[in-house]
């Protein structure tokens, strides 16, 4: 982004989503118009707001497959259609993939393999379990990978040595990696869905998945960060509020710990939402 972004530039970008994938192009001049995601709608985007919003002028769409924090995926049909709404001013369209879905990932349809300005960005820090290397990459078509590797020549040159070998080691092992993640997956996401079915202060649209989730909060729209940090405190249970994605009512619920943490920590956050102050 920093090597294609320039000011004045406009830009759409789906949101809420990686925070990085609208700040950074306004933090290089560019002007952001937000691409909603909806509640009503799975929290997928519309794609007739996206036609409204499109210029002549526009630079690039920024979305993030799976969405974090919703962990809802954008399918092929909804990716050709911005496909083709890009190719009409020429815009790249970059996907940040990330969060790729487990249950079924050779399904899964990249950006760059729908759009030959499509820019697909990944790494090993979510579906790999392997944050701590920062390591990831870009696909893209020739002339804009030229462009990113000059860019990279002049910041960083390259990653670590041992950074590299991990890395190596871990993409050679990939469906060993896979096979073990989409077992905790789908395993947790189970009793996630047991304990949403059974809650009748929450609700979600459930991911794809995928490690992230949204759960909504039978609280005042206002309370939601205070509530986190009460839990937080209280109970020792870490979610993200909905507020800091403009969704208040809302938190970022992770799911793929080991099993017991995760039953442990789904009661306790029961027990709050019941006992708390901000039971009704």
């Amino acid at each position: 982004m920093y090597s294609l972004i320039e000011p004045g530039d406009h830009v759409i970008a789906e949101y809420p989503s990686y925070q990085q994938l609208y700040d950074i192009p306004k933090s290089l001049g560019a002007t952001v118009d937000y691409w909603h995601i909806r509640e009503d709608n799975n929290w997928n985007p519309d794609i007739e707001e996206l036609k409204q919003l499109i210029k002549p002028n526009t630079k690039m769409i920024c979305l993030n497959n799976a969405n974090n924090p919703t962990g809802t995926i954008l399918d092929r049909n909804l990716l050709q259609q911005i496909v083709e709404l890009a190719k009409e001013v020429g815009a790249y369209v970059l996907v940040d993939e990330v969060y790729l879905p487990l249950d079924d990932p050779d399904s899964f349809v990249s950006i760059a393999d729908l759009y030959d300005k499509g820019i697909a960005t990944n790494s090993l820090s979510k579906t790999y379990s392997v944050p701590g290397i920062r390591l990831g990459w870009t696909a893209s078509n020739k002339e804009v990978a030229n462009i990113f590797r000059k860019y990279r020549d002049y910041t960083m040159i390259c990653a670590g040595v041992f950074n590299d070998l991990l890395g190596t080691y871990v993409l050679k092992n990939r469906a060993r990696v896979l096979a073990r993640n989409s077992k905790i997956v789908l395993h947790n996401l189970s009793i996630l869905k047991e304990w949403v079915a059974q809650e009748p202060k929450v609700s979600m649209i459930f991911p794809r998945a995928v490690s992230t989730s949204f759960v909504k909060l039978d609280i005042q729209p206002e309370q939601t960060e205070q509530f986190c940090i009460d839990l937080l405190k209280d109970e020792g249970v870490l979610m993200v509020p909905g507020n800091r994605f403009d969704m208040p009512s809302h938190a970022r619920l992770g799911y793929c710990t080991d099993t017991a943490t995760l039953q442990e920590g789904l009661k306790r956050l029961s027990l709050f939402l019941h006992n708390s102050k901000y039971a009704k």
